[in-house]
């Protein structure tokens, strides 16, 4: 169809259920059906209200396009299809039916199986209708006629509470059938009735199977990726791309309307409907060009696609209105554009959208490793910095454990429930107030980082206080560090019953959890139990990871799996985490400290002696610590490998927790100090330097620097055209942007002078100067005050931009008072531009007057600074005086530019 047609027609063609070309050709495949044969097989739907069937202007269209003309209808070669083959039988489709005319319907099931059914009701806005289901042996017995009993209940059940009102029998087995893959069924009763218990039909399922089946898979049409495929030639156009190892949703749509809209002619009205709130967004972001502002545009996620949609709708003056569709609800062209992405997105024939032509429409691109950056680049960088900070944290000797379980599938941490619960503050009550939580708070993070006052700790920081020897106040037997804390044979039974505590009050919760779910806890509960970290060992390490507050991720995942929000699971997994660190303060660090002040009162320790500074005339400790970690030769790869989620954030703004990049030990570790020496003083080892970087300055034998070892400490860096950004990156942006914009001021025609210039060496425009001095106040004085300020800054803005109330001017703006006739006021020769008020002969004098008081000013200025700098200002002078825009006339466009304030 030609698109003029294809967009007045439609939603006939909707309402006729037309989609494709070849609902409309003849079994032999070589010609189009007649508008009569067309008109009899559907006459209820096409009379009009006079009683008439004319040929539509939607078949006219199709007949003019596809057919060779005075060959009663035959197709040109490129439509011809291959034959069918023509059923014996013929049924009415089910989307003829309405609520007052219900029949007997036959359609197939999720495995291609026969399902019958009488209607009970009918949603024709939805195209799908609720039935009885009644059964049948038809498979069985394919050649005999097919027989119906009602259904006493099956799996495909979907209650109807409101079925008594459409029939007096009530139904036992009732759910929703599509009524555009549905065909009238023929019966020998068309109501159902309480003495009814068999229903037969004329036909047999041999009949009916071959027209059945070709029906409902009719609008199962696999998807065309072939770049050839015509536009014009298909009602259904499919754009050519996929989206390969996008998880965003949003992305994936945002990228489908790009694509759409690449292939959609210029001056086109678009409707777009999609299920997606981001999506009708963006949309009305692009119709309102707000990417173009640079605040937005990089705050926005997938800005660089959103920027090519809006960069398409401007150069195709495209008019897209976006409409919202309800999802998931039986809307059957939204389930067919689910469907058409899922089966390209599972198609090796499909290929991807190429960044080159989604990131064309800006030239400064955030890049790492081929991967545009499309997140918040502030965002970006806080997170990538964030995640280097947690690298170097867990590279710390205190976290060497957790390189221990990378390879122990039962226990992995997931930071991301860690920060939470380590962030996650409990709620106060009477037994838990503001005091006790700021202990609380302060005990949990000494605890994660392994900084709690041990004995092993303080014979370091304070050997003046605490002996090398020391060991256990509790057990006197081992020495104290935080391993021996939870395994001190004095505590042994306290811990294994906050252990048996916290696992009890998980196993409550999955419990809860499953009856909400309405599903058996069982498995997820062994599964729980048989983590290794309920047993504690000095070899165990899940265990000591539990206790410092790494947490597994299997944790979050048994929740999840019983339907609990990860967000709703990880509040339940950092409350209960928080009451065993409570519980392990009081019944454990309490009693300790209790026996640690006991010994410290007997040796006469007192609380004024342990805050006063240690003596400085101490010699600093050589005592290497007592620890139960493991040494550094225990450590493994990480298990995430390379930077990929690096790549991730930048398309999407994943986060790091569970993206950390690979460790790696420091080659080297120097200790730096720098030495501020006098500059130009003699020194000869600064001298010396100073000739070393001139002479590799000048010479033809010196090495450039790699640029990539220059890089090499960060993994993502701003690189355009091959330069790699070493400023700030804010104000990058913000100059690129300026600059931009400078650059569309300069195509407007007000500024075109500007180009009358580029070849004239004696005036080259100073941008630098011109906005210096555009924004530049002059001092306020009697003569000169705030109001008069005000009024010089808005004539000074107005005469650079063009922007006077000149007559011409008002002739446009107010062409009710202004008559196209009027000139100058003054003159009365000309009409008034601002070229004639430079050069209206009512004015010539006062305007060269005012020129070379410029002039004068100028040279007084140089005057001055040649006595200032002891030089001759004659030369300097005379170039001045030599410059072109001294001389006023119409075709000197540099005393033009200099009135306007483009200084040179």
């Amino acid at each position: 169809m030609s698109p003029k047609t294809f967009k007045a027609c439609l939603k006939v063609l909707r309402k006729r259920h037309l989609y494709y070309l070849s609902q409309l050709i003849t079994p032999t495949g070589t010609h189009l059906v007649s508008w009569t044969a067309y008109r009899t097989a559907y006459i209820a739907q096409l009379t009009d209200k006079r009683g008439r069937s004319l040929s539509h202007k939607w078949y006219l269209d199709i007949q003019a396009t596809t057919t060779i003309p005075d060959s009663h209808d035959r197709l040109y070669d490129r439509y011809v299809c291959s034959p069918t083959d023509t059923p014996a039988v013929s049924l009415v489709p089910g989307v003829t039916t309405n609520q007052k005319n219900r029949h007997w319907l036959v359609t197939l099931d999720g495995i291609a199986a026969p399902l019958f059914g009488k209607q009970l009701t009918v949603q024709p806005k939805k195209d799908t209708c609720i039935i009885v289901h009644w059964t049948s042996d038809c498979l069985s017995s394919p050649g005999d006629v097919i027989r119906l009993h009602p259904c006493l209940g099956c799996d495909a059940h979907v209650p109807f509470p409101a079925a008594n009102k459409y029939t007096t029998v009530e139904p036992r087995c009732t759910f929703t059938v599509s009524l555009l893959r549905s065909l009238i069924l023929p019966t020998n009763s068309e109501r159902i009735q309480l003495n009814i218990t068999e229903v037969v039909s004329p036909y047999s399922w041999a009949d009916l199977c071959t027209l059945v089946v070709s029906y409902y898979t009719r609008l199962s049409i696999s998807p065309n990726f072939s770049p050839s495929l015509p536009y014009l030639n298909s009602v259904a156009t499919y754009a050519f791309g996929t989206i390969c190892n996008w998880p965003s949703s949003t992305r994936a749509e945002a990228a489908a309307i790009f694509a759409t809209l690449s292939v959609t002619p210029d001056n086109s009205v678009v409707s777009i409907y999609t299920d997606s709130q981001a999506a009708v967004d963006g949309l009305r972001s692009c119709a309102s060009f707000t990417y173009t502002n640079s605040r937005f545009y990089y705050k926005t996620t997938n800005f660089e696609l959103w920027a090519s949609i809006e960069c398409c709708i401007r150069e195709k003056r495209l008019s897209v209105l976006p409409v919202k569709v309800k999802g998931h609800d039986g809307n059957y062209w939204n389930d067919f554009a689910n469907s058409l992405a899922n089966s390209a997105h599972q198609s090796d024939d499909a290929f991807p959208l190429p960044e080159a032509i989604i990131t064309s429409s800006h030239n400064v691109r955030l890049v790492y490793d081929d991967i545009v950056c499309e997140s918040n680049p502030r965002r970006l960088f806080k997170v990538y910095y964030q995640a280097t900070y947690m690298r170097d944290l867990l590279l710390l000797k205190r976290f060497q454990f957790t390189f221990c379980l990378t390879d122990r599938n039962d226990y992995i941490v997931d930071w991301d429930l860690t920060w939470f619960t380590l962030n996650y503050s409990l709620s106060h009550d009477a037994s838990f107030q503001a005091h006790h939580a700021s202990r609380h708070y302060t005990f949990k993070f000494k605890l994660f980082l392994d900084d709690l006052p041990l004995l092993e700790k303080l014979k370091i920081t304070r050997p003046d206080l605490y002996i090398e020897i020391l060991t256990c106040r509790s057990c006197c037997m081992r020495k104290e560090d935080l391993m021996h804390l939870i395994l001190c044979s004095k505590r042994r039974t306290a811990m294994h019953q906050i252990f048996q505590s916290y696992q009890n009050h998980l196993f409550s919760k999955l419990h809860e959890a499953g009856d909400l779910a309405d599903v058996d806890p069982t498995p997820m509960i062994r599964k729980l139990s048989s983590l290794s970290c309920w047993s504690i060992s000095s070899s165990n390490w899940s265990s000591y990871a539990l206790i410092r507050g790494c947490l597994p991720k299997l944790f979050i995942d048994l929740f999840e799996e019983l339907s609990i929000p990860r967000q709703s699971a990880m509040k339940v997994v950092a409350a209960i985490h928080n009451n065993f660190i409570q519980k392990l303060r009081r019944r454990i660090w309490n009693p300790r400290t209790f026996d640690k002040s006991r010994w410290e009162d007997a040796m006469h320790i007192t609380l004024k002696l342990k805050t006063t500074p240690r003596p400085s005339n101490l010699p600093v400790s050589t005592y290497v610590p007592f620890s139960s970690l493991p040494p550094p030769t225990h450590l493994v790869t990480s298990r995430d490998s390379g930077f990929d989620w690096i790549k991730n954030s930048m398309t999407q703004g994943l986060p790091w927790y569970n993206h950390l990049s690979e460790c790696s030990i420091h080659a080297k570790r120097l200790t730096v100090f720098s030495v501020k020496v006098k500059g130009h003083d003699s020194n000869y080892w600064n001298e010396f330097a100073d000739s070393l970087a001139n002479s590799a300055h000048h010479s033809d034998d010196a090495v450039l620097l790699p640029m990539a070892a220059l890089a090499s400490s960060h993994n993502v860096r701003l690189v355009y055209d091959d330069v790699i950004c070493e400023s700030n990156l804010r104000r990058l942006f913000k100059t690129y942007f300026q600059a931009a914009y400078m650059n569309d001021l300069l195509s407007l025609k007000r500024f075109q002078f500007t180009f009358c210039l580029v070849d004239r060496d004696d005036y080259v425009i100073d941008w630098d100067l011109t906005w210096f001095t555009l924004n530049y106040s002059p001092v306020h004085d009697a003569s000169f005050q705030a109001h008069h300020a005000s009024r010089h800054y808005t004539f000074k803005f107005k005469l650079f931009l063009d922007d006077l109330p000149l007559l011409e001017r008002l002739k446009i703006t107010h062409p009710d008072l202004y008559i196209d006739l009027l000139t100058c006021r003054s003159c009365c020769d000309r009409k008034e531009d601002l070229m004639h008020l430079i050069l209206c002969s009512k004015r010539r004098a006062v305007i060269h007057q005012i020129l070379q008081s410029y002039q004068n000013h100028l040279f007084s200025k140089l005057r001055e600074a040649g006595e200032l700098a002891d030089m001759d200002p004659t030369p300097l002078l005379r170039k001045l005086s030599s410059l072109s825009c001294w001389t006023i006339s119409s075709s000197n466009w540099s005393s033009y530019a200099l009135i306007r304030g483009c200084l040179p």
